[in-house]
């Protein structure tokens, strides 16, 4: 199979723009996008992985919940349907005080 690698790295570029815009509906989309092409190993680049762990530090909750899902792998990115147990957390909530702890680690 042959693989155009100048389509490919325009295709990344909208999706990692689509990731850091301003919309949240077309960052999540894209944030699916990326990681099932990761988890298919479609696109493995070092690229594609950096975009999906900057996602983390959005300021919504659930970009940021979905690539922290994907990242520690305790579930598949989905459609909108999935986030509705996340809603009732507070964006600006977590965008005052971004932090991701790792229990377990120091042991």
């Amino acid at each position: 199979m042959h693989r155009n690698e100048a389509q490919n790295q325009k295709l990344q570029n909208v999706l990692f723009k689509q990731l850091h815009g301003d919309e949240d509906l077309q960052a999540r989309r894209s944030l699916a996008v990326l990681c099932n092409l990761q988890r298919r190993k479609v696109w493995f680049d070092e690229r594609t992985s950096n975009a999906i762990c900057n996602a983390c530090f959005r300021s919504s909750s659930k970009v940021m919940l979905a690539a922290l899902s994907f990242l520690l792998g305790s579930e598949h990115i989905e459609d909108e349907a999935d986030y509705s147990e996340v809603s009732s957390i507070d964006d600006d909530e977590i965008s005052q005080n971004p932090q991701v702890v790792l229990a377990g680690w120091l042991e």
